[in-house]
């Protein structure tokens, strides 16, 4: 029984490292954490409908934009209004498949990533 309850959970689990960072793998929703030296991971990868959460521990407030070329219509509400400071957070729920990158346009080198929707 135990041994079921593992396997699933690293089924839904499933973590690679890359040159660029690293790549997390989930069914349905993930975080990634903003800090001073960057995102972690770099690339999430959700399921379509699935959420990800950014959690900017960094003391710079941080903003997310998309920066993938034509993104679909379902992601035109992705981003932040305001910039999320230190110990505040901003959700999203993807709805469309495809590689999607995102950056802070005040620090577009140091702060972004891509979600990968499956």
């Amino acid at each position: 029984m135990l041994l079921a309850i593992v396997t699933v959970a690293v089924s839904m689990l499933v973590i690679m490292r890359t040159n660029m960072g690293e790549t997390i793998t989930t069914e349905s929703s993930s975080s990634v954490t903003i800090t001073q030296a960057g995102v972690n991971p770099s690339t999430i990868t959700v399921k379509k409908g699935g959420t990800v959460t950014w959690v900017n521990q960094d003391d710079a407030p941080h903003a997310l934009e998309i920066t993938s070329p034509n993104p679909p219509r379902e992601l035109e509400g992705f981003g932040t209004q305001e910039p999320i400071t230190n110990g505040e957070s901003y959700s999203y729920t993807f709805e469309s498949v495809g590689h999607f990158t995102y950056d802070d346009p005040q620090n577009p080198e140091r702060v972004k990533g891509t979600v990968v929707v499956e």
